[in-house]
Order: C-alpha cells, then structure tokens, then sequence
C-alpha cells in the first residue's frame, strides 16, 4: 500500500515500495507509469538502430556506418582503422511503442576465426521517442585498439542489442 503523499504526487497511479527505492523509477520511473496508463499503444517494442559511429580519439576521424534499409549490405563491408588509436563507439538508435528496460550492446571480436576480445556495454532504459527528442544517442567509454605486429591483420566484429 502506498501512502497518500506518493499517491498524490504520481496522480493516483500506485507505486510499490522497490520502485520508491529505485533510483531509475525515481528518475523517470513515475512519468513512465503516467505513460503507460495513458499512453500506452499495445504495439509491441521496437527498437530501431540508426547509425553506428567509430571516431578516434587520437586524429578525430569519424567513420560512420548507416543501419537502416537492408543489413545484408553490411555483411563483409570493412572500416580500416590505424593499430593503437583510442577510440568510441557512438550509437543513435530510436525507441517505438513502449519503455525498454535494461538495453546492452555486445560485440564479439574474432581473428582468424578466434574470439580474442568480447565486451558488453549497458546502455540503460529508455522511454518512447517523441518529436522534441526524435533519436536518443549513446557513447561507450574510451577503449584501444590493439597493437604491434602480432595484432596487425584483419578482424571480424558480430554486433548485438539485447533487451
């Protein structure tokens, strides 16, 4: 049960006491209940990747790669990249139909057919895109690419986003 002053303050929609103590619910958690008792559109999710950006660090070079339109095009398309840059992972990708919760990133790296890198990124939760907010963006932390003549080759990357 919740008590009348909570009550008030997300105009009368219920709130359990584990999403009082969420700092995620505390932080859009309530307008995401208002949404969904007002707004909701029985669609299933759907989460659109938009484009993927790998910009360097070191030279401030931008490689960008376009995710709309058919993905088959994308198989076996190469970005040459310098040994050693720091580099980020951009992400801008779009949100329809409903929340979602807890969305993550993972990408396996494989050389010669070996995994010899794999890493998991949580992107976090993310409500509905609307017209004041059309994409929402999100950028990895700072990482290296390998280097010196054992690491020089080619690489092959399989992505995922996992709800």
């Amino acid at each position: 049960m919740t008590d009348p002053e909570n009550a008030a303050a997300t105009d009368g929609v219920e709130v359990s006491d584990e999403e009082q103590q969420d700092a995620n619910y505390r932080k859009w958690g309530k307008w995401g209940k208002k949404w969904e008792a007002n707004y909701r559109t029985g669609l299933p999710l759907k989460v659109s990747i938009l484009k993927l950006a790998l910009v360097s660090l070191d030279d401030n070079q931008r490689k960008d790669v376009e995710l709309t339109g058919n993905i088959d095009r994308l198989k076996g398309a190469r970005i040459a990249v310098k040994e050693g840059i720091r580099y980020k992972i951009e992400f801008e990708f779009k949100v329809e139909n409903d929340i979602v919760c807890g969305l993550k990133y993972q990408h396996v790296v494989r050389r010669k057919g070996l995994k010899v890198d794999k890493e998991t990124h949580m992107l976090g939760s993310y409500g509905p895109n609307t017209t004041e907010k059309p994409v929402h963006k999100f950028t990895t932390p700072d990482n290296e690419m390998p280097s010196g003549m054992l690491a020089r080759g080619h690489y092959s990357v399989s992505s995922k986003f996992v709800d």
